[in-house]
């Protein structure tokens, strides 16, 4: 017997090994797919705690959906709430704000909303809270920096909301509530002219906007020109009847005109509406118990001191008007009119105590 060459012997080796492996190969290929299949699933998994959820989330068409759903849900609730504020509907607007919030927690206005109904409350804490809060997703916001402007303004530190609202103007530079702001923070300081100059431009850019005509008002009265600012006032009322700082004015302006009827339904008006209005309580309980006052019979020397006060005062005389009004005291201690108009040069100047 012949000894098989090795080229013959490798022949048969390799057709050995292709008859008993050839039924594995499919089963292999199987293999390969399962592990490759695990491996990616292991993958995912791995990386699945490092994914935000919000972008996992909007992977999923119905989640898209449902969150485009919430929020116009939550924009209809919000304006809604807008509407009732502007109204002073507060506790309504507080729930429309809260509503908005619960659909869509990153709503700007709602949370500017609820901060501006807890300044109304004199709530600073709480507004200062809110905006907080509101920062984290809306960190470059305009409104949310001039509405920090405006509680500091509330609370007369001029100062910090000055810094506030050149900051806001500094974002956005026509911010209206910013622009509005550095005019109160002007009309606190007495600086009048640049207060007109600043609520003359809003006007004149927005001439519907009540807020501006209304501290316009505001800033010509301080400036003695009442009949300028009777028009401004009635402008903003028009344009927005609940403005409680254009009847505030407004009611003012007829008391210097000695209309006690239309003081009261004025100042009445404004307390309705804004139940914390102190400036409109303190009008109207002087023109409710006021009217016998208006009434007094005094001695003409004390009535002559009062009517240069009052002169003086309407010309921006305040400390000559002073000596006059307690001249006139001096003679008729109980001059009701005297007393009013003293206590409002105080006031004017600062001087609560």
């Amino acid at each position: 017997m012949s000894t098989s060459s090795p080229q013959r012997r490798r022949g048969r080796r390799d057709y050995a090994e292709n008859i008993y492996l050839l039924p594995l190969r499919p089963l292999c290929a199987s293999a390969v797919k399962i592990c490759s299949r695990i491996t990616l699933l292991f993958s995912i998994l791995c990386l699945l705690p490092f994914i935000p959820l919000s972008h996992a989330q909007s992977l999923s068409p119905s989640f898209a959906a449902s969150r485009d759903n919430s929020t116009r849900l939550a924009n209809d609730a919000a304006r809604r709430g807008e509407e009732l504020r502007r109204k002073w509907n507060l506790d309504g607007a507080e729930a429309a704000f809260r509503e908005a919030l619960a659909l869509d927690p990153t709503n700007i206005t709602a949370a500017l909303g609820l901060s501006r109904i807890a300044r109304a409350k004199f709530d600073y804490v709480a507004a200062i809270r809110l905006l907080d809060q509101a920062n984290k997703d809306h960190p470059r916001s305009a409104d949310l920096m001039a509405e920090r402007g405006e509680i500091h303004l509330a609370a007369e530190e001029t100062a910090r909301a000055r810094e506030y609202f050149e900051s806001a103007l500094k974002i956005d530079s026509s911010n209206v509530t910013a622009t509005l702001g550095r005019a109160g923070v002007d009309l606190l300081e007495r600086d009048y002219k640049s207060a007109e100059t600043r609520l003359r431009e809003v006007v004149a850019r927005n001439p519907n906007n009540s807020p501006a005509h209304a501290l316009l008002a505001r800033a010509l009265i301080e400036s003695n020109r009442n009949k300028e600012a009777a028009a401004e006032a009635e402008r903003a009322i028009t344009l927005n009847e609940y403005d409680v700082e254009a009847l505030g004015a407004l009611a003012f302006i007829k008391g210097t005109e000695r209309k006690p009827d239309e003081v009261r339904a004025l100042a009445r008006r404004a307390v309705s509406l804004d139940s914390f209005s102190v400036s409109a309580r303190r009008m109207l309980s002087q023109y409710l118990d006021g009217r016998a006052g208006y009434e007094q019979k005094v001695a003409v020397l004390a009535r002559k001191h009062y009517e240069h006060g009052r002169a003086l005062k309407q010309e921006g005389k305040l400390a000559e008007s002073v000596t006059e009004f307690e001249a006139a005291l001096r003679v008729e201690p109980r001059y009701y009119r005297a007393l009013l108009a003293l206590g409002d040069v105080w006031l004017r100047e600062g001087d609560y105590e």
